[in-house]
């Protein structure tokens, strides 16, 4: 593969079946993501579940909206948006939906989606009862857990060795950083203000030690935010910081 080159494609093979086929996986993500967020709205609860904030208190369905939001964006890149001999030299002239595509990728769905993964499955290899409780799973099915906690990360890490994302580093900061500060906040808000600790592994935590406890993840959260930022670097063979459009 050529180095910053204006001719290098922005698939990472350039015949037509490769791309066919990243076209038909981008399809079946936005489906299933689709599929999975209609299924939470549309079937109950856990009959002792707190009604107050709906789903929009759980991180994971926040993520589960931006990697469908993410998906529906590239594929209107897709059908709408010409990317003249598929070249990153095309991606300087493109608009702004595919900019916007570009940093939700970098600023919210791969690190969100990464870190959604590594938490839930590092706690439930601790204590699966702190994250996914038996008294909830005819509620919450496996497959629908999977598709939560699992397929969010392979399926943006997919994307992300299949096709150029332009990286802007600081754009994806700031993003990153409103994001978590906005739902830090109305997180900590309904622990303290509301008294309902979203997850259960926040319950068990002394009161003194919550606080610190929550904003401890920001550091996950940089740290995978810079790991992105090295392997976006190797996988495409660029200078990230020499990314940004113009």
């Amino acid at each position: 593969m050529a180095r910053g080159s204006s001719g290098v494609p922005l698939f990472r093979f350039s015949n037509r079946p490769f791309i066919l086929i990243v076209q038909i996986f981008r399809w079946i993500c936005f489906f299933m993501y689709a599929f999975a967020i209609g299924w939470i709205n549309t079937h109950p609860l856990p009959p002792d579940t707190i009604n107050f904030g709906g789903n929009i208190k759980y991180l994971t369905y926040w993520n589960l909206l931006f990697q469908f939001a993410l998906f529906a964006l590239i594929n209107y890149c897709d059908m709408f948006i010409p990317q003249t001999g598929q070249n990153r030299s095309s991606v300087a002239r493109s608009n702004v939906l595919s900019k916007l595509r570009d940093l939700i990728h970098h600023g919210i769905a791969f690190p969100i989606g990464m870190a959604v993964t590594i938490l839930f499955w590092t706690i439930y290899a601790i204590d699966a009862e702190l994250v996914y409780p038996v008294k909830v799973r005819p509620y919450y099915p496996e497959w629908l857990n999977h598709i939560t906690h699992t397929f969010v990360c392979l399926t943006v890490i997919i994307e992300e060795i299949v096709y150029y994302h332009p990286r802007d580093n600081r754009k994806a900061f700031i993003t990153l950083f409103t994001f978590l500060a906005l739902y830090f906040s109305w997180f900590i808000y309904l622990g303290y203000v509301i008294n309902l600790w979203v997850y259960p592994v926040v319950r068990i935590v002394p009161d003194i030690y919550k606080l610190p406890f929550i904003l401890s993840f920001s550091l996950l959260f940089l740290a995978l935010f810079y790991l992105i930022n090295f392997v976006h670097g190797a996988l495409w063979q660029i200078r990230p910081r020499k990314e940004k459009r113009r």
